[in-house]
């Protein structure tokens, strides 16, 4: 186990052991859901179908529905009871025989490159499959890394999503995106994430980006998903917000429409209630990275859109978590 790298969920049975062992990768670039119930167990790439293996013991779970309407997020992942998704970097052992569970954290072994950049030049390359690679570009940090690392393996093939007008960068082949094409990708990506209120312009974006790539060849995207949790790249990370700023902007602007609307707020008590009421910024940042990340960036903006376009999205930065 302590070998795996890169972006994988699994599962497999031990029948001497009557062990099932279920993993998930570092960074969660892929998803993994499970429940329990009694003494059976199902998982799967979908919160759906595990509900469904289920059903009808299983069903919606308002507090998490709400998280979602609230919060665009929740911290299981799904909108279902019981059905949770396993933590990234996580190995799920379950004894078939006692229906006992054990949750417990793997780390990869050490690379022999120590450094990061070292470990992350590594990470690029093993990431290629030649003349089939293209970068979802964005001409920031991050997806600049990515290619500086991979141009000559790449043939400086690289793409950008851009809206309206913008200069030009050079080696970079703009996905001119508009708004009626950006439309027809939102319905499937709300029915393949599960969940209300999925898509966003972000996704329905990379969506078209995916498309594009695919049919031009290309069989695998790399993106730079991850790096600004890693690393502290965003700036409200040191702001004085009074709570996690992206879930209080979220909150803020569904109270201003139950206001307008006259609609009632639901009230809970979950994690994202506690986390805008938290000005601890170690708080912030572990919620991103254990949860918002994985359950809703990766899934959202890279999981789903990709494969709906049959392309391969790897991310880098999973390797150097």
């Amino acid at each position: 186990i302590d070998q795996l790298q890169g972006e994988f969920s699994m599962a497999y049975f031990e029948p001497e052991k009557s062990t099932l062992s279920l993993l998930r990768d570092s960074i969660g670039a892929k998803p993994l859901y499970w429940a329990k119930l009694d003494q059976k167990i199902a998982f799967g790439s979908s919160a759906l179908g595990v509900q469904q293996l289920l059903w009808p013991s299983v069903s919606f779970d308002e507090e998490k529905i709400a998280d979602f309407l609230v919060y665009s997020i929740s911290e299981s992942g799904c909108c279902f009871q019981h059905v949770q998704a396993l933590p990234p970097g996580h190995l799920l052992e379950f004894d078939a025989k006692t229906g006992e569970i054990r949750i417990h954290p793997f780390a990869p072994s050490p690379q022999p490159k120590s450094s990061i950049v070292g470990q992350f030049e590594s990470a690029c390359h093993s990431r290629v499959l030649p003349e089939k690679t293209g970068i979802a570009y964005s001409g920031g940090v991050d997806s600049s890394l990515i290619k500086h690392f991979t141009d000559p393996y790449l043939d400086n093939y690289c793409f950008k999503l851009v809206s309206g007008s913008p200069k030009s960068l050079q080696g970079v082949r703009e996905v001119e995106a508009k708004w009626a094409t950006l439309s027809s990708h939102l319905e499937s990506i709300v029915k393949y994430t599960e969940r209300p209120l999925a898509a966003s312009l972000s996704s329905i974006g990379m969506a078209e980006l995916f498309a594009h790539m695919k049919n031009a060849g290309k069989e695998v995207v790399l993106s730079g998903e991850g790096a600004d949790e890693l690393f502290y790249g965003y700036p409200t990370y040191f702001s004085d917000a009074p709570g996690h700023p992206g879930l209080l902007m979220r909150k803020n602007q569904i109270e201003l429409a139950a206001s307008l609307l006259d609609f009632e707020m639901p009230v809970g008590d979950s994690l994202c209630d506690q986390l805008v009421l938290s000005s601890n910024t170690d708080d912030w940042v572990r919620f991103d990275r254990k949860i918002r990340l994985p359950e809703h960036l990766l899934r959202v903006n890279n999981d789903v859109p990709s494969l709906l376009s049959g392309i391969e999205s790897r991310i880098p930065f999973a390797d150097i978590v």
